[in-house]
């Protein structure tokens, strides 16, 4: 069965998905369940599960309202850390054997069973990185993660038998998953931001200079974003009710994790954001912005930088330039608000706000199916 599904794969493009231990014992599990035990009693169909195992019990239907008895067995059963989707084949006929070659086919007959093998339609952004294969006497499954498994210490043992009988059935999977992961590993933004005229501050300052701040400091300057960073702790969503119900239901949602992000921001600004000269009339300007910059979550961003200056007569050094902030993702979209500070740790000491709206490329892909 495994040899055959990732061959059907292949076919298509797509990379072989791992064996994981984990999750065939799972299928294993489920499938002598399922012919031991037969859960699959009224309206309970092959995802079902019995009483009678260490497990929690549940009667699976087709609206799919116990969808979370499926994706926690791996977690129940084994050390999985990820949610489990199974793929499931059986006859009611206790005459029925099932065989790799008959579940494959029927699941590649039917649209919704083929989508999930080859990640089409709904499951075209899943990102299979771990399978399991479960048969015994009438019934198949197969199980589905897209969580490495790092387990090794299940052996795995699986029974295969001809194909005879008819009574085919085939349950489906649950329309989606409640939660994403993010397989890219790094991101890209760029965008255009607006700042506020510098605000001086008691901090570092002296008399010699006040007035030049006062006058010159009084306009709005802007400027380009653009940044690279590398996506660290990829986090899974906290489950909530509400994507819950759209699973139940059927409702293609896109749903995002949150991540941590490190990188380089350079920030080329348009128009000068102050003036440092005896000479009112002579403008000081800087040209950039080049800092480390660190989002935790997507959301809160610090960064520590250095703001040049296109001239150095008047003020022989780069401005030493933290800054914090919020960030609000909106579809590829970032909203930005920071608090700026600029110094030199002697004359100059100035914060200002920005705010502006960044472009996000992700890339990097990880292994792909």
């Amino acid at each position: 069965m495994y040899t055959l599904i990732n061959s059907y794969r292949n076919s298509k493009g797509l990379s072989s998905i791992p064996l994981s231990k984990s999750l065939t014992f799972v299928a294993q599990t489920h499938a002598k369940d399922v012919v031991n035990n037969k859960p699959t009693t009224g309206n309970c169909n092959l995802h079902s599960w019995s009483g009678n195992g260490n497990w929690s019990s549940c009667c699976y239907t087709s609206d799919h309202a116990r969808a979370r008895c499926m994706w926690d067995k791996p977690r129940e059963l084994t050390s999985y850390r990820g949610n489990g989707y199974e793929i499931s084949h059986g006859s009611t006929s206790s005459s029925y054997r099932a065989t790799a070659e008959g579940a494959l086919n029927g699941w590649k007959s039917s649209l919704g069973h083929n989508e999930v093998i080859i990640n089409r339609g709904k499951w075209h952004d899943n990102y299979w990185q771990a399978i399991g294969i479960g048969i015994h006497e009438g019934y198949a499954c197969v199980w589905f993660g897209e969580e490495k498994d790092r387990n090794t210490s299940y052996n795995q043992s699986s029974g295969h038998s001809s194909l005879t009988g008819s009574n085919i059935h085939t349950q489906s999977l649950s329309n989606r998953n409640d939660i994403r992961l993010k397989p890219y590993n790094w991101c890209f933004k760029f965008g255009y931001q607006m700042f506020s005229h510098p605000i001086s501050t008691d901090l570092f300052k002296t008399s010699t200079v006040q007035g030049v701040f006062n006058e010159t400091s009084r306009s709005m300057y802007s400027n380009f974003t653009f940044g690279i960073y590398k996506k660290f702790g990829i986090k899974e969503r906290p489950r909530r009710s509400l994507r819950e119900r759209y699973v139940e239901a059927g409702i293609s949602f896109r749903d995002r994790s949150w991540s941590d992000l490190v990188g380089l921001k350079y920030e080329f600004i348009a128009a000068p954001p102050l003036s440092f000269s005896q000479n009112t009339q002579e403008r000081l300007n800087f040209n950039s912005r080049l800092s480390i910059d660190v989002m935790l979550a997507k959301f809160l961003n610090f960064g520590v930088g250095a703001a040049f200056l296109t001239d150095y007569t008047a003020l022989p050094q780069s401005l030493f330039s933290p800054s914090v902030g919020m960030t609000f993702p909106v579809w590829r979209f970032n909203l930005t608000g920071h608090f700026h500070y600029f110094t030199n740790f002697n004359q100059v000491s100035l914060w200002n706000f920005s705010g502006g709206v960044l472009y996000n490329i992700n890339f990097g892909r990880s292994a792909r199916r």
